[in-house]
Order: C-alpha cells, then structure tokens, then sequence
C-alpha cells in the first residue's frame, strides 16, 4: 500500500512538472477564450498606421499637431507693454523685427541669430518695406512717418492719417485715407500712392461703392498680390470689395452673411485676406475661412478660438487658442489649421493675442503679456 501511495505522489509531481514547462513554452489554449457575444474572440491588435492618412470612419485627416519650439525671443525691457498702437511688425524676409514698447516708442530689432536692437524711435509701428530698410509708423500728428530701421531719422513724412497703408514697393506707399481732408464722415474712403523719396502724391482715387456707412465703419486691408489691391469691407453690410490699385477698377466682390448682433449683421468685425487673396476671413464675427475669390464658405477652424492670421504662401491659418491642462490652468498659444487639410498641424505656445508673419512665411512672431517677443521658425512645419 505504501509503494502504491509513492507512485501516484511520484506521477502526481511528474503531471505538475511537465504542465509548469508546457505553460512556459506555450501550453494551454493558443488564444484566450472569445469574450461572450464575440464567438470568434479578440481582434488582433491593428498596427500603429500613418496619422497623416484619413480616419477610415469619418474619411477625414487625423490632427498631427506639434508643438513648435521658438527659435529666439526678444525681451525689449518693457513688462506688459504693448506699444503705443499695440502692434509689431516683421520685416518680408524675417530677419527685422519692430515692436512697441512702453512711452509711445518702437525699437526695430535684427533678430538674426542673437537678437540686437538697432534703433528706437517716438510714434506707433506700422510696415518695413519690402528690402527691411525703411519702415512707416505714425507720429505725433498721426501722418505717416517714414523712418530710417537702422538710426529711427525721419526721412519724410505723408500728409493725411490714414486707416491702413503699406509699402507697394521700397519707393513707393500705398494706403487708404480719408476720402476728403477735413470731412468727419467722408462719403466714401480713398486709395492713395506716394512716391517715398519726394513726399509727392503720384496716384489718387476714390472708392465709389455705397457702403451705407461712415469710414469709421469700414475695414481696410492694403498689400494684397503684392501690393497691387486693396480691400475693403462693410462692418454691418458684410460686403467685400477688392480694388486694383494699378487699374483703378474694382476686381471682385462678395458679401458675408455674419451673425446677429443687437439686430444688425455684423458680417465684417476684422477684415483678413491671405496674402495672395486666396483666403479671407472675419474672425471678430465667425470663426469661418472663405474663398477670397468667391466669399464661399472653405473650412471651419477648431472652435473656441480667437482671432486668426494666415501664413503667406501657405493654406495655414493660425487660430488663438486656450488649452485646460488640469487644476484650472491653461495653456495659451496658436495652432497652425491647415485649411485644404482641415486639420490642425502645429501648436506655437503663447500668451500674446496678436501674431505676425514674414511676408515669405518663413517666420511668425507673437508679443506675450510679458512684453517678451517670442520668434518661430515656419518651415519646420509640414
């Protein structure tokens, strides 16, 4: 009885021992039981596919955002200043920056490589011209004061305040003033070209459209296409016109439905055209970018966005936005909409509400409430 008691306590050991080396090598069952209601068990675990390609289920682009880290920052030694305009500029190839700072002052600053402050002059920044050597910015009397970036002289100043102007070329100013010197409510705004070096008027004409309101109510846009067009737009109407400055002709129109705002349609709140006029948008009344052509509705950005400033050269449209990141905080910054795509692409960290781009679009720059200017290089993007 004893030998019979060992032999089954000696199979016994032998049973456990070869299940312990089957389990290791594989024993048991090839695949786990199939869960209930999925007789034919788990789904094999899909292989990681390319995020760029469309989602099969919505058949729309997956997002590919990146975080795009700053290639310099500027600290112009004024906290939470924002100019005497609240504006900063970058010049056409991304190597000049000017910026407002506190007392009413712009300083121009190199930002090739190690940022160096050039010059500082009195007055509000407007445009570099398109070589960086001379900028517009307006002075005590509100004319438009066309400066030297490298010393901050006045080289000549243009009679009249105007609403938005620019260089055409290095010697030639474009922009859109009041229609007549004098008139409060001038009926209708006016398209001006000045030769820089002698001050003198070159080429004048109004823009006889019927806006039903006064300038004050309008929205100006000047260098599209290189200068050659000007655009303006109704606030309340939501009209769109565009206007050659060579021809003197209206080139194209198109009106944009906004939304109801204490009873009147406020379809232009901020008039934006992509540098080419291919895009256009109106982000103070819809988050929505159209057809600069047609006025028709092309793509929405990600909502709960603010404002919205397009790349040159490129279908991206940077949207200010506010992300929670937990325990009530936020992180602000702009993401890079791809609008052929409809898909975010990059994420530019940021504080500042304004963000402005090299006419090349090679860089793009925003103000923090700080004061620090942060720089981005863009063709890192996709």
């Amino acid at each position: 009885m004893t030998d019979l008691s060992t032999g089954w306590e000696l199979m016994r050991r032998v049973a456990l021992f070869s299940c312990l080396v089957a389990g290791l090598i594989g024993c048991g069952e090839k695949n786990p039981p199939a869960p209930p209601g999925n007789p034919d068990g788990p789904p094999a675990r899909a292989p990681k596919g390319d995020p760029t390609k469309p989602d099969l289920g919505t058949e729309k682009p997956k997002d590919t955002a990146r975080v795009l880290s700053p290639r310099a920052t500027v600290k112009t030694g004024s906290p939470r200043s924002v100019g005497s305009d609240g504006s900063f500029h970058l010049s056409a190839d991304g190597t000049r920056l000017a910026v407002g700072v506190r007392g009413g002052k712009t300083q121009v600053w190199d930002i090739r490589g190690e940022p160096k402050k050039l010059s500082e002059f009195a007055g509000g920044g407007q445009k570099f011209s398109p070589d960086g050597k001379l900028f517009l910015h307006s002075g005590k009397s509100f004319d438009p004061d066309v400066v030297s970036a490298e010393t901050g002289s006045i080289l000549k100043t243009l009679p009249y305040p105007g609403r938005d102007y620019a260089f055409r070329t290095p010697d030639v100013v474009v922009g859109v003033w009041r229609g007549e010197p004098g008139k409060e409510k001038p009926e209708h705004p006016e398209v001006r070209e000045y030769d820089v070096s002698s001050g003198r008027l070159t080429n004048s004409f109004p823009i006889p459209s019927d806006f039903g309101t006064p300038l004050i109510d309008l929205d100006v846009r000047v260098g599209l296409n290189g200068g050659r067009e000007v655009a303006v737009g109704g606030r309340k109407s939501g009209r769109v016109e565009v206007w050659d400055v060579t021809t003197r002709k209206r080139v194209r129109e198109f009106t944009v439905p906004g939304p109801k705002s204490g009873g009147d349609a406020w379809g232009i709140a901020d008039l934006r055209f992509s540098a080419d006029g291919k895009w256009f948008a109106s982000p103070g009344a819809r988050p929505e970018v159209f057809d600069g052509r047609t006025g028709a509705a092309a793509a929405t950005p990600p909502p709960a966005g603010l404002g919205g400033y397009f790349v040159p050269g490129r279908d991206l449209y940077l949207v200010k936005v506010f992300k929670p990141t937990g325990n009530f905080q936020t992180t602000q910054g702009y993401e890079a909409f791809d609008i052929t795509r409809k898909a975010v692409v990059a994420f530019l960290s940021s504080t500042g509400l304004r963000v402005e781009c090299s006419a090349d679009g090679a860089a793009a720059a925003a103000q923090n409430e700080d004061g620090e200017v942060v720089i981005w290089d863009l063709t890192q993007l996709p």
